[in-house]
């Protein structure tokens, strides 16, 4: 996991105009976290930025947030991307563990 949350921090503060926030709430079995940021977003769509070598009109590889998005779902997590209306915002999901 510490993987995923460097790729998806990194990307906020390449992007970042100036402010990047990173909110976690616990519910009963699961632990959601958000990171957001007040840069470019993630363009027209939002779904696509966790696909192998989707960059949309970005430079970089394409393959960090796909890697992301498969270490989230190896721990049975959930990842989303969406847009705001100034920058963008990551929302991951883990559940946890029993006890």
């Amino acid at each position: 996991m510490k993987q995923a949350f460097l790729n998806i921090i990194g990307n906020a503060l390449r992007f970042a105009s100036s402010h990047i926030e990173i909110r976690m709430r616990k519910e009963e079995s699961k632990v959601t976290v958000e990171i957001e940021d007040d840069g470019i977003g993630f363009g027209e769509n939002p779904e696509r930025v966790f696909d192998r070598f989707y960059t949309g009109d970005q430079a970089g590889s394409g393959i960090g947030l796909a890697i992301t998005k498969t270490i989230v779902e190896k721990h049975h997590g959930e990842i989303y991307a969406e847009n705001l209306k100034k920058g963008g915002r990551v929302i991951i999901t883990l559940p946890l563990p029993p006890g």
